[in-house]
This record gives C-alpha cells, sequence and structure tokens, in this order.
C-alpha cells in the first residue's frame, strides 16, 4: 500500500495552515483550525516515523 506520498502531502499542507491560522483567523475559528491542522500534522507525522524503511527493534 502507498501511503507514504499521501501522509507526505498532509504534512505539507498542514505545517503551512498550523503556521498561518494566527494570521488569517481570529477567535474561536484560529483555535480550531490550529489544533485541527496540528493534530493533522502530528498523526502524519507519526505515520511517516513508523512507517520508514528500515525500522528495527533491538531486544534486550
Amino acid at each position: 500500500m502507498k501511503t507514504k506520498p499521501l501522509l507526505w502531502a498532509l504534512l505539507a499542507v498542514a505545517v503551512p495552515v498550523n503556521v498561518s491560522s494566527s494570521f488569517h483567523f481570529g477567535g474561536m475559528r484560529e483555535t480550531l483550525v490550529s489544533v485541527a491542522s496540528g493534530l493533522l500534522t502530528l498523526a502524519s507525522a507519526t505515520a511517516l516515523y513508523l512507517t520508514r524503511v528500515g525500522r528495527s527493534r533491538q531486544k534486550s
């Protein structure tokens, strides 16, 4: 399954939206947009981290 391009696209859109939300919105709308784009950023970055190639767990 090829999900990495979608995750990168979501990350590439969510970061600028999160950064610019305080300039374009105000009040409750700013908070909602910022929280939504922040969660999307964290989720896509985490998914990309977990699906990276060469990931191995070391057993103690």
